[in-house]
């Protein structure tokens, strides 16, 4: 459940941007968001046209040489876990190569949210992962950079934004069941400067 505060944000947010967009339709509606629920139909109208809007379409698939079989999870995802990869830059490629060197199986996130945007596949969402101690059947997804030292683009704050939301929105996954990788093992991950309010939605 959102706080008040963040319900405030989230109309604050539809509201201005569907005042700048150029049909009618999400310019009205977006001016009643004030009079309504953060989820009256006012709401839902304008965020509808925000996900069409930023929909990444196209998530970027890669043939990864896997180290042995992915494990399938069994039943439904537990939760999302948000990651950085603590490097300012980092391919996806890179990270594949750095976690097999550790033994894993390949890269172990399931996303991964390079600065421009761009949104790469790691492993299948029905794939357990490798990046959290003891939760490693919830999703995973890692953005590039080290926000214990550096903000995060916008571009690439838009996409994690979407991401999660659809994500989430997809596997039933409940606000109260996104974490950050600190909150579930003794970690900095994903960084003290990592936006987790606006991330987590």
């Amino acid at each position: 459940m959102m706080s008040p505060r963040r319900i405030r944000e989230r109309k604050a947010m539809l509201k201005a941007w569907g005042l700048a967009q150029p049909d009618i339709a999400t310019r009205m509606a977006a001016k009643r968001i004030s009079r309504t629920p953060v989820m009256g139909k006012a709401a839902r109208l304008v965020l509808a046209a925000w996900k069409a809007a930023n929909a990444r379409s196209i998530i970027i698939e890669h043939d990864w040489a896997w180290n042995g079989r992915l494990g399938k999870r069994n039943g439904k995802a537990a939760g999302i876990v948000c990651h950085h990869a603590a490097a300012s830059v980092a391919s996806p490629e890179d990270v594949h190569r750095w976690h097999l060197a550790r033994g894993f199986l390949g890269i172990g996130y399931h996303y991964y949210v390079r600065k421009d945007g761009s949104i790469h596949r790691g492993r299948p969402e029905w794939a357990m992962g490798a990046h959290t101690l003891g939760h490693n059947d919830m999703l995973g997804i890692c953005a590039e950079g080290n926000f214990e030292t550096e903000t995060m683009p916008a571009a690439q704050l838009e996409a994690l934004i979407w991401l999660v939301a659809d994500v989430a929105d997809r596997n039933k996954i409940k606000s109260k069941r996104r974490y950050r990788h600190s909150k579930l093992n003794p970690t900095a991950c994903p960084g003290r400067n990592y936006p987790w309010a606006q991330v987590r939605g």
